[in-house]
């Protein structure tokens, strides 16, 4: 005797789909940042305000401050141009989806986390950057200059 599909279940698994939509819609669309609930479990936590410009000669910048540069990159452009090479540079990674402990491959030692936090007081910029280190206070401390 085959058994039928019951319409109680055809109604929850309806209801299921519809709310994980939802969901969904409320991630992509940015209502909700599951990312901002990740990035709490970190010590420190910082604001990104410097940006790309030009060509990078990375003996020069590491010769002149005495310091390794940190090489920031998208996720894409991660994936697209850098993986596999200056594995030796920290590693400041842009994502703004989900963790990159899930599928980077490498260790990351920033990681902005979302763009879209609201900056409280003032600016002209009603969101800013915002990222975690990994790692404690003291190992952040070696990266000022």
């Amino acid at each position: 005797m085959k058994k039928r599909f019951r319409p109680k279940v055809l109604t929850v698994l309806c209801i299921l789909g519809a709310v994980l939509c939802l969901l969904a819609g409320a991630v992509f669309g940015k209502l909700i940042r599951p990312n901002v609930l990740l990035a709490q479990g970190y010590e420190m936590e910082g604001v990104d305000v410097s940006h790309y410009q030009g060509d990078i000669q990375w003996e020069l910048l590491e010769e002149h401050y005495g310091a390794r540069p940190v090489i920031y990159a998208t996720y894409t452009v991660y994936r697209r141009y850098i993986e596999g090479e200056f594995d030796q540079y920290p590693l400041w990674i842009r994502n703004v989806y989900y963790s990159p402990n899930l599928d980077l491959g490498r260790k990351w030692d920033f990681w902005q986390y979302t763009d879209k936090a609201l900056l409280e007081g003032g600016g002209t910029e009603p969101y800013v950057d915002c990222n975690v280190f990994s790692g404690t206070a003291e190992e952040l401390a070696q990266y000022i200059l």
